[in-house]
């Protein structure tokens, strides 16, 4: 054991004596009890928002309901109202301390901004206490994924908004959605390290993963992982990633290529792929080629509680953050992703429940059919040879009542016969309806972004 640790170093040897106990507590969760230790939380940190939180308060007031009409887990889901970013901080705009315990306001050591893409934005804040145990918790999740207490191991962090990854045991380079720092970072540091793990938006990874090609980067004899966000991953997006750094997914040790939910109001990894969750995806888009199948995540429901939320004819997530002594607490709270939840998948071995969620953007063209970008999506990247050269931004709109897709070409690529006759093949297998396509010229995209990869994008 001494020798052990002398060989590996006692921080390596300490986080993965924590990962294995991770490892163990996967293996041997008992859904029930974890279920029943769910629902006690969600309802201690209700009463403890209902009587302490001046928003929320108001809010109970305003919807006629009153804590002390919930006794258990059904009244909490019949009789709690839900409330989302509008009703909570487009409603205290200036106010934001009213939405926070009292006394807790002072012990804020990090402020998360939401990318405003609604047209509001919301907020994340955090204490030392919450952040020195996502660290711990972000430090066991990227041993038991990528094993970075056996692996010198660099993380580049090229998230929007600031978004910062904590380890104590990565190399972190923090450069934000700047494509030519992280070419330049993989081609100065990539072979220096055992592996390289990007955490990135899709349509960034997928840019800059090209650009360091056309720099000579030889990025296929580097092991590249990417953690990726910000919006929907198509499988087929998955493939063409793993093509080009040239990596073959079916293989058990292959790159991960993964996606992560966070949202500012709750944190990052809320929800997360893993590759048995990955696998099945897979599965579910071999069996099934045309569609656009939703994203499967685990989540820890000891962490959030997660139900759904029945609206118009979708049914989107509603969560609950369950850390006791949140600066800001958030109960029953609209996050308007389309999704459903499955307590255990049954052909997964881990017993955390599941969320399958799917685009929550939608177009309804007046014959009733629904078109989500997310089929857009998996079309444009289902020939490798189209995919470089599109930058993979589209808009859909209608035209006289038949679907237009505008899209956009990488800089410097012209349109050709050849280009045009492959993209409307893919979108013929994959759309169900009459449409017509536009392919733009780089700068012609009528929809240019206003912050490169610093806000999400609009499709439709």
């Amino acid at each position: 054991m001494v020798r052990s640790i002398l060989n590996m170093g006692l921080k390596q040897f300490i986080l993965k004596a924590k990962t294995s106990r991770f490892q163990q507590y996967l293996k041997s969760i008992d859904e029930n009890r974890l279920r029943i230790d769910s629902e006690k939380k969600v309802l201690e940190v209700f009463r403890k928002a209902a009587r302490d939180v001046p928003a929320y308060k108001d809010f109970l007031r305003n919807s006629n309901v009153s804590s002390g009409d919930i006794y258990d887990i059904y009244d909490f889901k019949r009789k709690v109202p839900v409330w989302d970013k509008q009703a909570a901080f487009g409603a205290f705009r200036g106010k934001v301390e009213k939405l926070c315990l009292p006394g807790y306001f002072s012990d804020i050591r990090e402020i998360i901004s939401s990318s405003g893409h609604s047209g509001n934005f919301s907020y994340g804040l955090s204490s030392r206490g919450a952040q020195k145990q996502l660290r711990e918790m972000t430090d066991v999740m990227l041993d038991y994924t990528f094993g970075i207490s056996d692996k010198k191991t660099l993380l580049i962090n090229a998230l929007p908004m600031g978004i910062k990854v904590r380890s104590d045991y990565l190399v972190v380079a923090d450069t934000g959605p700047r494509a030519d720092t992280v070419v330049s970072l993989l081609s100065e540091f990539g072979f220096k390290f055992e592996q390289v793990i990007i955490a990135a938006d899709n349509n960034f990874a997928k840019n800059m993963l090209e650009d360091a090609l056309d720099c000579g980067v030889d990025i296929k004899k580097m092991k590249i992982h990417l953690i990726l966000g910000e919006e929907i991953l198509a499988e087929n997006m998955r493939g063409y990633l793993a093509h080009i750094l040239g990596e073959n997914l079916n293989a058990s040790d292959s790159a991960f290529i993964g996606s992560s939910y966070g949202i500012a109001e709750f944190g990052l990894n809320i929800m997360f792929e893993t590759r048995e969750t990955i696998g099945l995806r897979r599965l579910m888009r071999k069996n099934a080629p045309y569609d656009a199948h939703p994203v499967i995540f685990h989540y820890f429901p000891t962490r959030t509680y997660i139900e759904e939320y029945k609206a118009e004819n979708y049914t989107e997530l509603v969560m609950t953050g369950l850390d006791e002594n949140a600066i800001l607490p958030l109960v029953r709270y609209n996050t308007h992703d389309c999704g459903k939840v499955i307590p255990r998948h049954s052909e997964l071995s881990i017993g955390l429940p599941v969320v399958e969620l799917s685009d929550r953007d939608k177009l309804v063209l007046p014959d009733g059919k629904v078109i989500r970008p997310q089929l857009i999506k998996e079309a444009l990247f289902a020939d490798f040879s189209v995919a470089p050269q599109v930058t993979r931004y589209f808009r859909l709109s209608q035209v006289n009542g038949r679907l237009n897709i505008d899209i956009q070409l990488k800089n410097g690529k012209e349109k050709n016969i050849s280009l045009e006759e492959k993209i409307n093949a893919s979108l013929h297998s994959f759309l169900r309806a009459p449409f017509q396509v536009n392919i733009c010229p780089y700068l012609s995209f009528p929809y240019g972004l206003h912050l490169d990869y610093e806000r999400k994008f609009r499709y439709i």
